[in-house]
């Protein structure tokens, strides 16, 4: 349709059933004046420039008679041409070529489908799409395109467990890391993943492929899986990436699957390999002490007592603050640290107690003293400036955190309760206060899915309380059992959320499992001098504690907490150790020589992995429904680093030609296979990284007999018999 001139004050009806395209001058002469979209196939194109008068009400829905305002969408009133779509059963409006502007978060807080029609969605630097509670958001047909972003947040973001992102024919071109912290991700027909960076999985419930979807990773890109849990009684970890049925695919195209040791397992779809890809299952290996003998690396004296540090989200900056007028920033390179600035504390203040970073690293709170406020600076890459303070606690503010989301800071200290005020980025407002805890309190810590805050601090009975945290109320849940210390001076939820350690004057780490209704200690470490600090490594298998003397690294394994290493001995001991984002170095401060330390955490290394935790392709328990189809195309070369679990019934892998191979890359590696499920299997189907060689090259049986295991040398091997499936591994 093409038309030209007034929609007058008496009120005209157009209803729509096609595409309509409108490409001249219309006026809307008053509110009353509109189209009508008819159905869910009801389309205009509009050229905003030529459109007059326009009101919220200006298109509606046939059914609802609502009208794009009353859903809280952006008015149509962009400087460039767009399609917009209203259906009965979405009420949403797509555009095409969308520029966010930098710095900005585009909240989405009702269900919503985007139809790109082909478009691009460009975020500018440190801009978001973000998710709220309880909503799904559907892109289709469009290229989502960022500029740059800071760790912790990511260009689309999701506010909980229960946030939806629903990709249809769209492509993911992201610059940095695209963390998936929480929620769900739904694929439907073909959705890629491009550019240069990982997709990092951290969210502890299930994403689908959907049937008839194909989800592809493509060159130099990876699909990082890290859920931050060890499963639940509904889902394993390894289970979070849910095919749907033999017609959901993956792609890996010239990228790579990773895993930790929690591994990843895919069943009933089809896999498939193409170009250079790579399978490792050796991304996280386990903590065994310190570098350097225990001694710091580097360290830096402060001048006066350290009560609190905290490292930037990208881990190139590390604050410190205690007993004096100044913080200090420093940048740290891996081996030293260099000051890059000092502040002076606001309002005259003179002591620093708390300071956290903000999970997005754009923000930095600490409380202060004599004035007791919380002060929160705005971070730009290298230096930081005063936004907002909130009001006086009324006395000495021991803890100053962040929520997951970002959007709220929590305070706490000897006015014995938690308040929590809500940032909008620019101004701060009281939102809840807890019920008095009974006496100060030293330590808080929010849980990883932000309903829950823990606390500890002085107590007679020496226990740990729990509040729920509603976003206007905070309600007391649960209290530990008694113990013998009458001070808690730290609080740690778990990355999982799932236990709850705690540390202070008695010298103790406790660890807690918590149910959402109780609190139950499961394990106690051994006697360690009074402690101030405590933290969890990132996968939850070890606890960093530091106070009298050391820091302190416990294992936890079941019920039993023991100590798998200690730093060497500082006299005066510590009140800070701040774990770094990448989990290779802690910070930790001085109580009386005032020095700033810098420990380096040592890795094992070789992993210590369970076959059945490892990259598995199918599930014979679950029967040949849950067989995976995997295919190597021609010319894919899959190198595999760790361990691959081949667990079909009846299906397997297709070898397209003579090119289409898995390569050993060392010592590590291994695959478990039965030789019934290959199609196509050549000598060099299975060859290892230092020659070339395949099976036939050393006159080793090929892989079409009985099930074994293959010992893979560089001299001719050995074959071992053994009634399980095979394993095949290089030894170097």
């Amino acid at each position: 349709m093409k038309t030209s001139g007034n929609l007058r004050s008496f009120l005209i009806l157009i209803t729509l059933g096609c595409l309509n395209i409108i490409s001249a001058t219309i006026n809307f002469n008053n509110e009353n004046a509109r189209f009508i979209l008819k159905d869910n196939k009801s389309k205009i194109i509009l050229k905003p420039s030529t459109v007059y008068g326009w009101h919220d009400s200006s298109i509606v829905n046939k059914v609802s008679g609502i009208g794009l305002g009353d859903y809280n969408l952006k008015q149509y009133d962009y400087n460039l041409d767009n399609i917009l779509t209203y259906s009965e059963v979405t009420n949403s409006m797509q555009y095409t070529n969308w520029d966010i502007a930098d710095n900005t978060i585009v909240h989405i807080k009702d269900n919503l489908l985007k139809d790109g029609y082909g478009g691009t969605i460009n975020l500018g630097e440190n801009s978001q799409l973000f998710i709220d509670d309880n909503v799904t958001l559907t892109l289709r047909n469009v290229v989502v395109k960022n500029n740059k972003n800071f760790v912790g947040n990511p260009a689309i973001k999701l506010a909980s467990n229960r946030s939806k992102l629903a990709l249809d024919n769209t492509t993911l071109n992201i610059i940095g890391d695209f963390y998936f912290d929480r929620g769900q991700l739904f694929a439907y027909n073909d959705v890629n993943f491009s550019g240069t960076n990982a997709f990092i999985y951290r969210s502890t419930v299930p994403s689908y492929i959907t049937s008839g979807a194909n989800l592809k990773f493509g060159q130099n890109t990876t699909f990082d899986f890290r859920p931050s849990t060890t499963g639940t009684t509904e889902f394993l970890a390894k289970d979070l990436v849910i095919m749907n049925d033999a017609n959901s695919k993956l792609i890996i195209n010239g990228a790579t699957l990773k895993a930790t040791t929690t591994g990843i397992r895919l069943t009933k779809g089809q896999l498939t390999f193409d170009n250079q890809t790579s399978l490792t299952s050796n991304a996280k290996l386990d903590i065994t002490g310190f570098y350097n003998g225990g001694n710091a690396i580097t360290s830096i004296n402060f001048g006066n007592q350290i009560h609190a540090s905290s490292w930037s989200s990208d881990g190139r900056y590390v604050v410190v603050g205690g007993s004096s007028s100044l913080m200090q920033l420093y940048k740290f390179t891996g081996t030293s640290l260099s000051l890059v600035t000092q502040l002076t504390l606001p309002g005259g203040d003179s002591v620093l107690f708390g300071m956290e970073w903000s999970p997005d690293g754009r923000y930095l709170v600490i409380g202060t003293a004599p004035s007791y406020k919380a002060s929160i600076y705005k971070f730009n890459g290298s230096s930081l400036s005063l936004v907002v303070q909130t009001s006086s606690y009324g006395n000495p503010l021991y803890q100053t955190i962040w929520s997951p989301d970002g959007k709220y800071i929590a305070l706490a200290g000897g006015s014995n309760v938690i308040q929590v005020y809500q940032f909008t980025g620019s101004s701060v407002s009281l939102v809840a206060q807890s019920a008095s805890y009974g006496n100060l309190i030293n330590g808080i810590s929010w849980s990883p899915d932000g309903k829950y805050i823990a606390a500890g601090g002085i107590q007679g009975s020496g226990t740990v309380n729990v509040y729920q945290f509603t976003g206007s109320s905070l309600s007391f849940v649960t209290q530990s059992a008694s113990t013998a210390d009458s001070q808690f001076k730290a609080v740690s939820w778990s990355p999982d959320g799932k236990y709850l350690a705690a540390a202070g004057y008695a010298g103790y780490v406790y660890v807690y499992n918590f149910t959402e209704t109780r609190l139950v200690r499961i394990a106690t470490s051994p006697y360690y001098g009074t402690l101030y600090t405590i933290s969890w490594s990132h996968d939850g298998k070890c606890i960093f504690s530091g106070g009298s003397n050391t820091v302190n690294i416990s294992q936890l394994s079941g019920s039993s907490l023991t100590l798998l290493a200690q730093s060497a001995s500082m006299t005066g001991g510590f009140l800070t150790a701040s774990l770094k984002p990448d989990g290779n170095y802690i910070a930790a401060g001085g109580f009386t020589t005032y020095t700033f330390n810098i420990y380096s955490i040592r890795y094992a290394t070789s992993p210590s992995q369970a076959i059945s935790n490892s990259i598995v392709f199918g599930n014979s328990l679950a029967g040949t429904s849950s067989d995976l189809n995997v295919k190597l195309l021609s010319g894919a070369n899959v190198s595999v680093d760790g361990i691959v679990n081949y667990d079909n019934t009846l299906g397997g892998t297709i070898f397209s030609n003579d090119d289409a191979r898995f390569i050993l890359k060392n010592s590590n590696s291994k695959i478990r296979m039965n030789p019934n499920t290959f199609v196509g299997w050549r000598d060099r189907s299975l060859i290892k990284n230092i020659t070339g060689g395949g099976l036939g090259d050393y006159n080793l049986r090929t892989y079409s007999g009985a099930d074994n295991i293959v010992t893979y040398a560089e001299a001719p091997g050995e074959l071992v018999y053994d009634n399980s499936n095979a394993i095949i591994k290089l030894d170097r």
